[in-house]
């Protein structure tokens, strides 16, 4: 289809590597060596001792994932949520008896059918360009994007990378996250799931601006949903970090006079 245009990355190109600085850049390219990159679909290689596979942009964890959206009916909005991962796929030949194919996906722990592909590194800097984690506001009646933010903050690791020192007015780049979004009458609502900050952060859904940020025990981990009791309106969503064991947790407005 011409539209809509697309919200993610559709593969891997010199385009949209990491250019903070020439010297991040060439590293990124470094760290390609060795793959096979292309558009969208690019099949995946053979592993062997000089190849390491093919990268796949979006990875199986990235893009949009499972339930990562919210409608607005009424407008005709949907709220895309998206994470910029990707991942190494090769295949390997099995040993006899294993499997009729003559090749299967190379996956540990299991060595009769060879190992995972690494993927690519590039010394603690993401090698795409940012967002890492993304909001698309999508007019489905128009099957155009109205506006795009990076959903939470500059990952420490990017901030203060020795790389970054000559870095100026580094924008937000959002965290890589499965997180889900929440629409209501004025705002949406994503938090950054695991990987990102414990916050929940409210933007307005006419042009994407951030218009609050409120703490949470651990990082969301589930969609949030909204209801209303006696009058008045909150929020719960499951949160979970590995010294947080899953909970349900509700926020609301405080009361006023």
């Amino acid at each position: 289809p011409t539209k809509p245009p697309p919200f993610e990355h559709q593969g891997i190109s010199d385009e949209n590597l990491v250019d903070f600085t020439p010297e991040i850049k060439r590293l990124a390219q470094e760290a390609l060596k060795g793959y096979r990159v292309g558009p969208l679909y690019t099949p995946p290689s053979v592993l062997s001792e000089t190849h390491k596979g093919t990268v796949v942009l979006p990875g199986a964890n990235g893009g949009i994932n499972w339930n990562m959206s919210s409608l607005d009916p009424i407008l005709g909005v949907n709220y895309i949520g998206s994470n910029t991962s990707y991942g190494a796929v090769a295949l390997t030949k099995p040993d006899e008896g294993v499997s009729d194919l003559d090749y299967t996906q190379g996956r540990s722990p299991r060595p009769e059918v060879g190992v995972d592909p690494e993927n690519p590194r590039n010394s603690g800097i993401p090698i795409l360009k940012p967002p890492y984690g993304r909001i698309v506001a999508l007019d489905l009646n128009k099957g155009e994007h109205i506006w795009t933010v990076a959903n939470g903050d500059t990952p420490e690791r990017v901030k203060n990378h020795p790389l970054m020192q000559r870095v100026r007015n580094l924008p937000r780049t959002g965290k890589s996250g499965n997180f889900g979004t929440m629409v209501t009458k004025a705002l949406v609502f994503a938090g950054e799931s695991r990987g990102g900050d414990p916050v929940f952060h409210a933007y307005n859904k006419e042009n994407g601006d951030l218009v609050a940020t409120v703490s949470l025990p651990a990082p969301q981990s589930g969609l949030p949903m909204t209801y209303m009791h006696n009058g008045k309106q909150y929020i719960v969503m499951t949160i979970m970090s590995r010294a947080v064991p899953a909970e349900l947790v509700a926020i609301a407005l405080p009361d006023t006079d």
